[in-house]
């Protein structure tokens, strides 16, 4: 690569005659990857429910197209993910294997677009393939492909990279960015996380024209794309009237946490949770601390020292800085906080900082042109075969939710409480005893003060006794919760759900352990909670009225229910 910047715009992109095969690779290397994941359910207890499965906004009407497009949906303003949903549901039904079909269709344009993005900045076809191929077969992007909920990652994505890949023409060829800018409004309307995006093509205008262009050039490629961005970003804020996510000291770890996190996990995937983390717990560990904050800074020197056009360097840098801006935790500005687990986009900004290095390093250094593409391709192959053994994670929520507690501390409610609805109903034993386990250590360790932890682990782990058949020790919990009923104590994780759960494992662990009292008790307490004539509620009945019979034949054990 030469010391002028302009080179990053050729007229004509360098290449081998082998301009369809490694896109043909990237799309199948893709595919292969994540294949196995299409015949997977829905995950209904991890917001498929909410999201597509029970939604009633995806009937298609005008009245719903109209509310998705102008207001939010759980905080977010997502209408083009909706929409899509809506699409999908009116083709194909509630056929899962359509739906992440889909996933996968945009996933795969994101990565062509993001390889014709490098092959536009010169990048050689080698690198700027296993570039895309690593940032496509990523750990990571299992989330996004595999979750049909996060089709607003890989809308985003193919959006925001096919509006990076037509302005850089654009720019080139000084003409109007049309295309650019209809796909960057896509983008917009399809996550937040592309509000980076005009800050990008500010940058990537000046750091590439520097100062060989007049104000007019500027104003030619930036100015259609700015007004409707900016448009579209102040609309979607009031739309959404979202305030700061948390006090001061969570902003503060928010920002702690995932300025490295990001980049880090974006070359080294060294934790894979769809959960996010407890964030306190990890402001005292050391490894963003000292070997995290030195690792990013040896990188950048790396690259300082290996990249020989320095607005070159400084390109990449502030792009990859302007990506993150969303995942901070400090704008006023729709659902930022955490935007999302794994950030689609900085990840793909972080891979192609890092190959401008190697790039730049290769061109001084051909001599080790084969041993360092040997290296990359093993690199990806780890990444691809690491991704292929993560997939079966999401094949279920009880799957995604036992890897998830035991493979970290997770701190977000929503996704903690739809956890522990997995489990009760699917009565997975061992993955109740994980929460319970959970609940009491964070209790213990966060909220010394708060009942509610402790209360919900007493009921989950009393609904795994019943579960694995332990009547004594199941009575025992369960007693233990009906004395917090009768002084009015219970504090309970999602009432509504778990208390006529609650009560029927009381009254059925009474019966098996031949103890009508409790069993009495238990019954007239379902009956409060459960009010809808479900089957269930008419097999209670049946086995309370048997119950009553029964009592009538023992008068005895008339001083025993009243006792309860």
């Amino acid at each position: 690569m030469e010391g002028n910047v302009e080179t990053l715009l050729p007229g004509n992109v360098p290449g081998s005659g082998r301009k369809t095969l490694f896109p043909f690779l990237l799309i199948l290397f893709t595919i292969l990857v994540f294949a196995p994941s299409l015949p997977y359910g829905f995950l209904t207890d991890w917001d498929d429910h909410a999201f597509i499965v029970e939604n009633p906004l995806l009937v298609p009407s005008l009245a719903h197209i109209r509310t998705l497009l102008t207001s939010t949906f759980q905080d977010l303003y997502t209408p083009l993910p909706m929409l899509s949903f809506m699409a999908d549901k009116a083709l194909f039904g509630l056929n899962p294997a359509a739906f992440r079909a889909e996933n996968l269709f945009w996933h795969i344009l994101s990565a062509l677009f993001l390889y014709g993005i490098l092959r536009e900045l010169h990048f050689r076809d080698i690198p700027a393939f296993v570039a895309a191929l690593l940032w496509a077969v990523h750990p990571q992007k299992a989330e996004s492909v595999v979750w049909i909920t996060e089709r607003k990652d890989v809308l985003c994505g193919a959006f925001f990279f096919a509006s990076l890949f037509f302005f850089l023409r654009s720019l080139r060829r000084e003409k109007v960015p049309v295309a650019a800018t209809l796909c960057g409004l896509l983008a917009l309307a399809s996550k937040p996380a592309a509000l980076p995006l005009p800050g990008i093509m500010i940058v990537g205008a000046i750091c590439l024209y520097g100062r060989k262009r007049p104000l007019a050039a500027y104003g030619k490629v930036l100015l259609l794309p700015l007004l409707a961005f900016c448009g579209m970003i102040l609309y979607s804020f009031f739309v959404t009237a979202k305030g700061f996510p948390g006090g001061m000291e969570n902003r503060f770890l928010v920002v702690f946490h995932n300025l490295f996190w990001y980049p880090v996990t974006a070359l080294l995937p060294f934790e894979l949770n769809p959960m996010y983390p407890n964030l306190k717990e990890w402001a005292w560990r050391s490894f963003f601390l000292v070997p995290g904050v030195c690792g990013t800074f040896l990188v950048l020197f790396f690259l300082y020292r290996s990249i020989a056009v320095k607005r070159i360097f400084w390109t990449f840098f502030f792009i990859t800085g302007g990506c993150m801006i969303p995942v901070l935790g400090f704008l006023n500005y729709t659902a930022m906080d955490f935007c999302d687990r794994y950030n689609y986009l900085v990840s793909a900004c972080v891979l192609a900082f890092v190959f401008s290095g190697v790039e730049n390093g290769l061109f001084r250094h051909p001599e080790k042109r084969k041993t360092v593409y040997f290296l990359l391709f093993l690199y990806a192959a780890v990444f691809a075969l690491r991704t292929f053994t993560y997939l079966p994670v999401w094949k279920n929520c009880d799957e995604l939710f036992t890897y998830a507690v035991r493979n970290g501390r997770p701190a977000n409610q929503a996704a903690l409480e739809n956890g522990v609805m997995s489990a009760v109903k699917s009565s997975n034993a061992s993955l109740l005893r994980e929460f319970a386990y959970l609940m009491r250590s964070d209790h213990d360790a966060f909220f010394p003060q708060d009942d509610h932890l402790l209360h919900t682990a007493l009921f989950l782990t009393a609904h795994a006794d019943l579960v694995e058949g332990k009547r004594e020790e199941a009575l025992a919990h369960y007693l233990d919760l009906a004395q917090l009923i009768m002084k009015g104590e219970l504090d309970l994780m999602r009432p509504k759900e778990f208390l006529p759960v609650l009560m029927r494992g009381g009254a059925e662990t009474s019966l098996l352990a031949n103890s009508p009292a409790s069993a009495l008790f238990f019954f007239r307490e379902y009956f409060k909670v459960k009010k809808e004539h479900s089957r269930e509620y008419f097999y209670m009945r049946e086995k309370y009225r048997a119950l009553l019979e029964i009592l009538k034949k023992r008068p005895h054990e008339q001083e025993k229910n009243n006792a309860i």
